[in-house]
């Protein structure tokens, strides 16, 4: 891409490079031997037009600075790791949660683990968070995405109503008759009469049997 680029600043001849970008979209981000990415590289453009067109081009394909690419890529790891402080020393200085690069984002990462805090950290200053929260959960496959399944039966059966309710009301519970491998929903865990009443009002069906046929 780093050439592409350079052949765009020597001919001025965007549509040739727009052309290429979209062929090869997986190395928008490809950095060079020297760490540079091609959005460092166009920003070196001489021809004011030519630069303009060929950075926009990059930022519509999500390209990224390398400063910002470093960032993005070390919350990722961070991310993989579990290692919360890392991630929301991160946080503060502009990394992207929900940079998917190649692959799953850091969010879609926490939110697989199960880790709500750092769920909850990396969402709280976007005001888009929970249509966050569900894009970063469409990217998981159905077994990465039951972490919080758990959880939420957990916390039913335990009578932890508040905390069931932040899992629904964050979005990372879709459905309240989620059921466990042996076809139990959080109605069947819980005794307490509280969350049997909001998970009612919430469409939690009373007649599903789990895999003994009791409902």
């Amino acid at each position: 891409m780093r050439d592409a680029v350079k052949i765009a600043g020597d001919t001025k001849n965007t549509d040739a490079f727009r052309a290429r970008l979209y062929q090869y979209p997986e190395l928008v981000n490809m950095k060079s031997a020297g760490g540079r990415t091609a959005r460092d590289h166009a920003e070196a453009i001489q021809h004011t037009a030519t630069r303009q067109a060929v950075v926009r081009s990059l930022e519509d394909a999500g390209a990224l600075r390398s400063d910002q690419l470093r960032l993005n890529e070390r919350l990722l790891n961070a991310a993989k790791k579990r290692d919360a402080a890392t991630v929301r020393e991160l946080l503060t200085v502009g990394s992207d949660p929900c940079w998917a690069g190649n692959g799953k984002s850091p969010l879609s990462i926490a939110i697989a683990h199960g880790q709500l805090e750092l769920v909850k950290a990396m969402i709280s200053d976007r005001p888009s968070g929970k249509a966050d929260i569900a894009a970063a959960r469409a990217g998981l496959s159905k077994n990465e995405a039951v972490a919080f399944e758990h959880d939420f039966r957990r916390l039913c059966r335990n009578g932890n109503l508040s905390e069931a309710k932040e899992l629904h009301a964050l979005g990372l519970i879709d459905d309240v008759d989620a059921r466990s491998k042996n076809g139990r929903t959080a109605l069947h865990e819980t005794t307490d009469a509280n969350v049997i009443s909001w998970l009612l009002e919430r469409g939690a069906d009373a007649n599903l049997c789990d895999k003994d046929g009791q409902s």
